[in-house]
């Protein structure tokens, strides 16, 4: 049986019992906090407009969270990213708008706003208001871990260990489990270790070669991933 569902509660993303298919494998639940806003400055500042955004966020009130991120949101990715999910969801007077909720997600994510990946990789995998697309939605989950959130590419070697929404490809899936495993997941350990189990020695080589292609991406900054026309 394969169910996901995607919550957008509290300034969190929640990724809830994503069964893989053809695998026992269990998805563990993501939750990924909008980026934390740094450093301080004084009450007019956008820094200041995103944090009362995101209080009146977490106490419910999504009317003056709206009109806090509202302003800021032609330059603050995490703005951004709140509008998609103020939209996603609506609630306290203000309607549910999908279309508007994909349009601010993928502005967020222009900037690798992890947040909005993880939203738009939940989002094409339970068809919110979209088309399923496992392809697309395993296109924002690998974004998202190149990005660092260990989900994110937990979730995206699942995709590849099984062939859902792409080729199934055990060298791939198993260099994403240990991208997972080196930035904190933890069942991707074990993973990794089963797929390296399996691999030949020629398999070997391309995965080592992956690892370093990883490692060149995410130590340079050149970690946004090519992905379908349809991803934008």
């Amino acid at each position: 049986m394969n169910r996901s569902a995607v919550v957008i509660a509290g300034g969190f993303v929640v990724v809830l019992g994503l069964l893989l298919w053809g695998t026992s494998a269990v998805v563990n639940v993501a939750r990924v906090a909008i980026d934390a806003p740094v450093g301080g400055g004084p009450p007019t500042t956008g820094r200041d407009a995103y944090r009362t955004g995101q209080a009146a966020y977490q106490r419910g009130d999504l009317v003056a969270a709206l009109a806090e991120w509202t302003k800021v949101a032609e330059t603050d990715a995490r703005a951004q990213a709140g509008l998609g999910d103020i939209y996603l969801r609506g609630g306290s007077g203000i309607e549910a708008d999908r279309r508007a909720a994909m349009t601010w997600y993928y502005r967020a994510a222009a900037s690798k706003n992890t947040h909005a990946e993880m939203a738009l990789g939940g989002i094409f995998a339970e068809g919110m208001g979209v088309a399923v697309d496992f392809s697309l939605s395993g296109y924002w989950y690998r974004n998202a871990g190149m990005h660092g959130i260990p989900e994110g590419a937990y979730i995206a070697a699942g995709y590849l260990e099984v062939g859902r929404g792409q080729r199934a490809d055990a060298v791939d899936a198993t260099a994403w489990y240990a991208l997972a495993s080196e930035l904190g997941h933890p069942d991707a350990a074990a993973a990794r270790d089963r797929g390296l189990a399996t691999l030949s020695p020629v398999q070997r080589t391309l995965f080592e070669q992956r690892m370093n292609e990883f490692h060149h991406e995410r130590r340079t900054g050149d970690a946004t991933l090519v992905g379908p026309a349809s991803a934008r």
